[in-house]
């Protein structure tokens, strides 16, 4: 053993580096393995890799195979050249400690731990460490008293300590006591006692340890244990980046992040130069920059770019980087690389990532993977908005009455959109919608619970006006027209569209009607509902402006909105253009036309079906077609109208196709009877006039028997304002 090799093994860096510069000038293979550990360590003088790899190749001619085991490291990943290297030396290597080489017992020691040559082995590294330990090697000391402290269950096992080995050799004077200070610096940093962490840090830097400057500089940074000082901060963390060790990536990384609050420009540099250095810490600080745009220009594929390196380095930035990689992906809708990235960041735990994760799974349609998230999440933090969408998961999946479960729940918590849901939930069990009190209640919760200043306020408007609407609505139901008016208004102004219709309906339904009013809002409602309402709503809308034209006798607009709305298929619509035109208002008398329409209006078999088959009865036996009047007649009643079987009783009454056949007449009268409708006194009154059966009378003025069936038989009050035309 060499006097540079002894004086290395002690710890005296400083007087070994002038012997080993001698020893290696004079042809010394161990003084310049040595020598490059210096070099690569920056344990003197500042790091250079180059410089490392020249002393390996040197001593590897000069015959030190741990040299030339260092060649080995120092070339390229995977190669031929570095497999062929450790192949041949590995083996000297491992003799060559076995004989008791005290640095070969500790690269040995070094190659279980990093599992490059060979695999890792825990067991077999300290075992070689421990030998070390014994011969005295400053080296494994250190090491061994640092995994003491991040293993306290084994220091608790061996009844050691490693901190007061630490504090031991950071008290001896030498410089290994450098690197003992600095790993005593970094552990009470953990512990979080600044003040502790502080003091050794100045020790490291005494003995000119680069990560003393490091840790100096972060105290410094962010005032642990001393005045925030920005000056000194950077004045240290400089140092620390100009000896290019191991951690002048992480010293400019955090330089870069300090300088961006203050000099942007110049916090960028920094970070830039991290990533020179391949430092993670440096790319995804870099990256989160150019993905925000913060002290640099925006640059979303440069920053892509960056986090993916991040991501593929598996560190302890790997979940970081996953939730900003999966934003990127979902902003370009690339949904399944971001549930790639997500499933990875929820590893954090966080609930607002393991939502994002659930919303993914919910978007790829695997809702029980998504309820699963959700649920986990709501779990962690329950809110109203999580149990909204665990309602919505388990409604997709059928499971209704899981999901309406979570719905109260949602209301129970105070989210507005869980409240609309139940409150519809109960609306939709009523037996009787005159029982809506507790929806109601729901209802106007809805819309007096407080803003979410999580969700958009459009969304949030759009909830409390169809909460509001919906109210309305129940009000309605309830009997209350004022009050239900005054909801409606509140949806108005909420920007609700569904309200408009109820307005309008609820103008036409007062007494006396309010057409202008009711015009003003329909028409608001299907100009704005456009493109929100099914074709079968905007029917209704258009049949409903007509009826409002029809009561202002405006017969243009009455039939333009009634051709609207038959055009969408809609069964009012298609009547109310029958009848105009058969009667010509609106339009020149086209009994062809009108019977077309009221003819498909009756094949919808809809529920307004079996009046038009009792119009078209009627229609039939004034112009004298007494068969089809018949037809028409049976098919109204085979629907239940009991108009329609009052007036086949008339019919067979009076022998309007045939002889008279009073027997039948009864049997129509008393059906029409049974159903206890709106024909049911006129039918009884019928009937009084005779005794068993209905009286036939002796020629009845057929004008009067017209006007009495126009306006008793068709269930359509409207038809008064019609004149007939031949």
């Amino acid at each position: 053993m060499t006097q540079g090799e002894k004086l290395f093994i002690d710890g005296q860096l400083q007087e070994a580096y002038d012997v080993l510069l001698r020893e290696a000038s004079e042809g010394s293979g161990r003084a310049m393995y040595l020598l490059g550990e210096y070099a690569k360590h920056g344990y003197i003088a500042p790091a250079d890799k180059k410089l490392a790899k020249r002393y390996a190749e040197e001593g590897k001619k000069a015959g030190d195979v741990l040299a030339a085991l260092n060649v080995g490291y120092a070339s390229r990943p995977g190669t031929l050249t570095q497999k062929r290297i450790f192949r041949q030396y590995m083996p000297q290597v491992e003799a060559l400690a076995k004989t008791g080489d005290v640095l070969a017992m500790y690269e040995m020691a070094d190659v279980y731990r990093v599992g490059l040559v060979r695999k890792a082995n825990e067991k077999k590294r300290w075992a070689w460490n421990k030998k070390c330990m014994k011969a005295g090697l400053w080296q494994s000391r250190i090491r061994w008293a640092s995994h003491l402290i991040f293993d306290q269950t084994l220091a608790a096992d061996m009844g050691a300590d490693g901190e007061a080995l630490l504090k031991e050799i950071a008290e001896e004077p030498k410089a290994s006591a450098g690197e003992a200070a600095r790993l005593l610096a970094e552990h009470y940093l953990f512990q979080q006692d600044f003040k502790r962490s502080f003091y050794y840090s100045e020790l490291a830097v005494r003995w000119k340890n680069i990560w003393g400057w490091f840790y100096l500089g972060l105290h410094y940074a962010y005032g642990y244990g001393v005045k925030v000082d920005l000056i000194k901060a950077e004045n240290a963390l400089a140092k620390a980046y100009d000896w290019k060790s191991e951690c002048a990536g992480d010293a400019a990384a955090l330089l870069g992040e300090v300088l961006l609050e203050t000099t942007p420009k110049r916090g960028i540099a920094w970070l830039r130069a991290s990533v020179k250095l391949g430092n993670v810490q440096g790319m995804f600080s870099l990256g989160c920059c150019l993905q925000d745009g913060r002290g640099c220009k925006q640059n979303i594929e440069m920053a892509e770019e960056l986090l993916e390196k991040v991501f593929a380095f598996h560190g302890y930035k790997e979940e970081e980087a996953a939730q900003r990689l999966a934003l990127l992906a979902m902003d370009a809708e690339r949904y399944g690389a971001a549930l790639k990235y997500t499933v990875v960041a929820a590893k954090s735990g966080r609930p607002e990532i393991l939502v994002q994760l659930a919303q993914l799974y919910h978007v790829e349609g695997d809702f029980k993977e998504a309820l699963f998230w959700y649920k986990k999440a709501f779990d962690m933090l329950p809110s109203g908005s999580l149990a909204d969408q665990i309602a919505l998961c388990c409604s997709l999946m059928d499971e209704m009455k899981e999901s309406a479960v979570w719905v109260k729940k949602a209301a129970e918590l105070g989210s507005p959109l869980g409240m609309l849901h139940y409150a519809q939930y109960l609306l939709d069990t009523l037996s009787d919608t005159a029982d809506a009190s507790e929806p109601f209640h729901w209802f106007k919760s809805c819309y007096d619970a407080k803003a979410d200043p999580q969700m958009p306020e459009d969304m949030q408007r759009s909830i409390r006006g169809e909460a509001a609407n919906m109210a309305g609505m129940c009000s309605f139901w309830l009997g209350d027209q004022e009050e239900a008016k005054a909801w409606y208004q509140k949806a108005y102004d909420m920007g609700d569209v569904y309200c408009l219709i109820n307005l309008g309906n609820g103008a036409l339904q007062q007494r006396p009607p309010q057409p202008e009013e009711a015009i003003h809002y329909l028409k608001e409602a299907w100009e704005r509902g456009e493109e929100i309402f099914e074709d079968q709503a905007k029917g209704d809308i258009a049949s409903q402006i007509s009826a409002a034209y029809r009561m202002k006798k405006d017969w243009m607009n009455a039939f333009h909105w009634a051709n609207q709305a038959a055009a969408l298929d809609n069964e009012t619509g298609m009547i109310d253009l029958g009848m105009m035109h058969l009667y010509g208002n609106g339009t020149p008398v086209n009994h062809d036309e009108g019977l077309r329409w009221l003819v498909k209006a009756y094949e919808k078999k809809g529920p307004q079906a079996k009046d038009v088959a009792n119009y078209l009865g009627i229609f039939f036996q004034e112009i004298g077609d007494m068969a089809k009047a018949e037809e028409w007649y049976k098919r109204s009643a085979a629907l239940g109208s009991d108009w329609g079987m009052m007036n086949l009783g008339l019919f067979y009454q009076h022998g309007l196709y045939g002889e008279p056949d009073l027997k039948r007449a009864k049997e129509w009268f008393e059906k029409a009877i049974a159903v206890h409708g709106d024909a049911e006194a006129d039918v009884r009154a019928e009937l009084e006039k005779g005794s068993a059966c209905p009286e036939i009378h002796d020629d009845p003025p057929k004008e009067a028997a017209r006007e009495e069936i126009d306006l008793k038989s068709l269930y359509m009050p409207w038809l008064a304002d019609m004149k007939w035309k031949k």
